[in-house]
């Protein structure tokens, strides 16, 4: 049965009996929860006869889990950020300064030069061939010798605040992302073991039924949606600093 397996897992990740990747293989093998011989023989014992949410009585009836067993790699991602956290002194510090030389690096090393106006410093300038003063700007301004800038490719400026600020914005997240994979190799055997500890106890919680309700087809697809929407939100916008 599906439940004794998930126990001796547990078991098995507590004693240090096996490495969380190979249970985490054995897991992954196993089929879909509500598709065994034990949940659907549980499903028929607590179905109602009616809607748990509207109080139809009109069926078909479903059973419908108000809490679903949250991924494996979401729990790793969210306890690798805590670890993160709780291994960085003075995170907030740390992180500021990890993104300001990321974007000093970037600036030193991420630009070309380019003929540019010297009014307003575009670089999208233009020769005309018969007129004087030789070129002109997409502003008109019209000029003999351009001056020459460095031009931020990525940020699309010659204008090195501007360059700055739009390379911390996306960097912001880049950084976030690389100090969480650093700590991810330093403790990976911990939070893995730890992440797959957690998703064995959801699974068993699924498969006794612990967190179920009778639904209508209509009011369990409704709960379905909202949660595959919850699903999408992107992981690293739940942890903001």
């Amino acid at each position: 049965m599906r439940t004794k397996l998930l126990e001796q897992l547990s078991a098995d990740l507590q004693a240090d009996r096996i490495d969380y990747s190979k249970a985490f293989e054995v897991l992954k093998a196993q089929p879909k929860a509500w598709t065994t011989k034990e949940w659907n023989e549980k499903s028929k014992l607590i179905k109602k006869n009616y809607c748990e949410d509207c109080n139809t009585t009109e069926g078909p009836f479903v059973i419908q889990h108000t809490k679903q067993p949250v991924d494996f790699y979401e729990i790793y991602n969210r306890l690798s950020f805590e670890r993160l956290l709780e291994k960085t002194t003075d995170f907030e510090g740390v992180f500021k300064q990890r993104v300001k030389d990321e974007v000093e690096r970037e600036i030193a090393t991420n630009f070309e030069m380019r003929e540019s106006c010297p009014v307003c410093r575009t670089i999208n300038i233009r020769t005309r061939k018969t007129m004087s003063p030789k070129y002109v700007c997409k502003e008109n301004h019209a000029f003999d010798t351009p001056i020459v800038l460095k031009y931020y490719k990525k940020s699309q400026t010659t204008d090195i605040e501007i360059a700055r600020k739009k390379g911390e914005e996306i960097l912001l997240i880049v950084v976030k992302l690389k100090m969480i994979k650093e700590i991810q190799e330093l403790y990976d055997q911990e939070i893995g073991r730890e992440a797959l500890l957690i998703c064995i106890a959801d699974g068993i919680e699924y498969m006794e039924m612990k967190h179920t309700k009778t639904a209508c087809k209509k009011c369990s697809f409704k709960e379905d949606m909202l949660m595959i929407y919850q699903k999408g939100i992107p992981y690293f916008l739940r942890f903001q600093t």
